[in-house]
């Protein structure tokens, strides 16, 4: 149980850097005049975080695109003839 709680915190800290990282999230904080408290405030850009995963999902569809329309029984390039070593 607790190496899945580990995991979870893990993937959480990871998301929210590679978040910050890329702008998704932003915070700001403020102090108030009367008394001592301290707002935090956390914005969150969701057309940002939108953009930034179609992206993602283009790039890997290129990515696998010449997987797919690689012929399955192609011959393999011949390996390159390494001749005799020099003496």
């Amino acid at each position: 149980m607790r190496r899945v709680l580990g995991l979870l915190l893990l993937l959480v800290l990871v998301v929210v850097g590679v978040g910050i990282y890329r702008d998704w999230f932003h915070f700001s904080t403020s102090r108030e005049k009367d008394g001592g408290n301290i707002n935090v405030d956390m914005k969150i850009d969701r057309e940002r975080i939108k953009a930034d995963t179609e992206a993602v999902r283009d790039k890997a569809k290129s990515v696998g695109l010449p997987v797919k329309t690689a012929t399955p029984n192609a011959p393999a390039e011949p390996a390159p003839n390494a001749g005799t070593p020099n003496r």
